[in-house]
């Protein structure tokens, strides 16, 4: 292969890794230990195994001692939310998050899924705790599936205002997956990101039979930028071009 092919094809496996190769901090890898569970919602009734109560406090799940609180609300038909998927008295996955909407004949499903992220005291109190996000530039999702598409909301508190961006997330094949997406700080636009006292998630959707699953969460400094990498790509590419030309 001559140069101008391999300068082309290097850069091109670059940026399919790219999304990988990046400087993150881990909010939360959704794998709780002991703390996993499994919670089938449905008008009647919610079952959840291990016992899980929703509402309470699971912390500390990340290298700052952050927590997070669950919160799950207006599910109509049957839903699952889980981060442990067993098969009888087997534990067969852990460490994503999964909600499913399990595709009821004749109505119109609804879930939403609330996360607050944050330093919680022995009371489940917030601390309201700052933490320092500045040497990041965007929050993460590590998408491994998603059919449909769920709708996401990110609060950002810095101690004195809130910030709100939406995310839609998109169609991802669970054979091609995980697609890691970026939401931007940018998208905050006036949040002081050196002092982040807690972050709020809101997972929804409307539909039937649609599924998500998240294998991580976190902050980011995506690198090395797509631009750059294509740019070389196309460098490769034309130099081969030039030399068959000639």
């Amino acid at each position: 292969m001559n140069l101008g092919k391999k300068l082309g094809f290097a850069a091109l496996l670059a940026m399919s890794t790219a999304s990988v190769n990046a400087t993150v901090l881990v909010l939360d890898d959704f794998d709780y230990g002991d703390e996993n569970f499994n919670i089938q919602l449905s008008s009647a009734a919610a079952v959840s195994e291990p016992a899980f109560v929703i509402g309470d406090i699971l912390d500390p799940i990340n290298s700052i001692n952050g927590g997070v609180k669950y919160d799950i609300h207006d599910s109509v038909g049957i839903n699952t939310v889980a981060t442990q998927i067993t098969l009888g008295d087997d534990v067969i996955d852990t460490g994503s998050l999964a909600i499913s909407m399990d595709g009821v004949t004749g109505i119109t499903e609804n879930i939403i899924v609330d996360m607050s992220y944050g330093a919680y005291a022995p009371d489940d109190t917030p601390l309201g705790i700052g933490v320092d996000f500045s040497g990041y530039d965007s929050f993460y999702f590590d998408i491994i599936e998603s059919d449909l598409g769920f709708d996401v909301i990110i609060t950002v508190f810095d101690g004195i205002s809130s910030f709100i961006a939406n995310y839609d997330s998109p169609s991802v094949d669970e054979a091609d997956g995980p697609l890691r997406a970026y939401i931007s700080f940018d998208e905050f636009a006036g949040a002081n990101f050196a002092n982040i006292v807690g972050v709020d998630i809101s997972i929804s959707a409307t539909g039937n039979a649609r599924d998500l699953v998240i294998g991580e969460f976190g902050v980011a400094i995506p690198e090395p930028t797509t631009v750059a990498i294509f740019g070389l790509a196309l460098v490769g590419f034309a130099f081969n071009s030039r030399r068959k030309t000639k």
